[in-house]
């Protein structure tokens, strides 16, 4: 199915977790998928994704061979996610020699 129009009725789901996903989207298609999650969600939205700030050497190779081509920061992720989804909280974290992002959303 096409993430930036699925074939799901409005609000069909109580909560989405979307994973290491954004990445692989630009801003335009990344808007897109992020309101039509807002649009099936009724309850809660939790998107993960890769911070892609490069920082040393062994994270800058480990981003290069991510096949994403739209690592963002940490504020370009935040003003994505953002544009669509009220954000009710966010985090960062680590994964063994790289950060993730989790923003909290309420879709409606």
């Amino acid at each position: 199915m096409d993430a930036t129009r699925m074939d799901f009725p409005d609000q069909c789901f109580d909560k989405c977790f979307f994973v290491n996903g954004l990445h692989h989207f630009s801003d335009s298609d990344a808007v897109r998928v992020l309101s039509e999650i807002r649009r099936v969600t009724r309850e809660r939205v939790v998107i993960v994704d890769a911070d892609g700030t490069p920082r040393g050497l062994v994270r800058r190779i480990l981003l290069a061979s991510d096949r994403g081509d739209w690592m963002r920061t940490p504020a370009s992720l935040q003003q994505l996610v953002g544009s669509v989804l009220p954000i009710r909280s966010s985090v960062s974290f680590r994964v063994g020699l790289y950060a993730e992002l989790l923003f909290a959303c309420d879709p409606g």
